[in-house]
């Protein structure tokens, strides 16, 4: 196992982790927090045309050889998929989990920002960031998308990644939830519905949580079984 110093940074449109160049063809709008537990970095997008529906181009994995992934197929279920091309990361995609052609691993989890749920899917072109505020009256520019993570091995990071990033998201988006609660019962109206509706549709958004959760398993599978005939990890549920 190669031990890397921790640093990170974006030169020339390649985010690199600890000196590994982990995505490639980055566009220009995407920034990067270092994360104080030295597992990754949370990807960034500012500057977008506010919209309640966002699609931005992330580039590609690079030297990406397979991957897995987990992805919503329908409002309240995930199933796995893999692959060796961004092509086949499917819609809805919760988290990637890739190996590289030196070994290394590399693991994409998309965020719940105040506004906004991000997904990925692929493209020919590559990967594409999807965010969506589920309702057209609200609109977002961007947050915080991603969280990215490189090495050799994928078993400690989610306990240190969740750690990082969830006490904030979690208690924004209860905040948010109250807000909606109070606004609901205060108004009258289409305006009371409305804000119903967005409530319930907030409840089922932290699907990353339980791609998270999942990792640990999946990590030890990806190892030994990826791209066989039939191989699959458990379908799982989300909360």
């Amino acid at each position: 196992m190669t031990s890397y110093p921790y640093s990170c940074k974006i030169t020339d449109g390649t985010l690199r982790v600890s000196s590994v160049p982990v995505l490639k063809e980055l566009p220009d709008y995407w920034s990067i927090i270092e994360d104080a537990t030295e597992t990754g970095a949370f990807l960034c997008v500012k500057g977008a045309e506010p919209a309640s529906f966002l699609e931005l181009p992330l580039g590609r994995l690079a030297a990406m050889v397979r991957f897995t992934s987990f992805h919503r197929f329908s409002p309240f279920w995930t199933k796995p998929a893999n692959g060796t091309t961004e092509a086949e990361v499917q819609p809805e995609t919760l988290r990637l989990l890739a190996e590289t052609d030196k070994g290394r691993c590399t693991m994409v989890v998309p965020l719940l920002d105040p506004m906004t749920r991000y997904s990925l899917r692929g493209t020919a072109s590559g990967l594409t960031v999807v965010g969506e505020t589920g309702d057209p009256a609200v609109v977002s520019d961007g947050g915080v998308a991603l969280f990215v993570a490189s090495g050799d091995d994928p078993m400690p990071w989610p306990a240190s990644a969740h750690a990082r990033y969830s006490g904030i998201s979690v208690q924004v988006v209860c905040e948010r939830i109250s807000l909606r609660q109070t606004s609901s019962r205060s108004s009258a109206g289409a305006r009371g519905t409305h804000s119903t509706r967005r409530f319930r549709q907030i409840r089922c958004w932290p699907a990353w949580t339980h791609s998270l959760a999942a990792a640990s398993s999946l990590g030890s599978w990806f190892s030994t079984t990826v791209g066989k005939p039939g191989s699959r990890p458990p379908q799982a549920k989300i909360a």
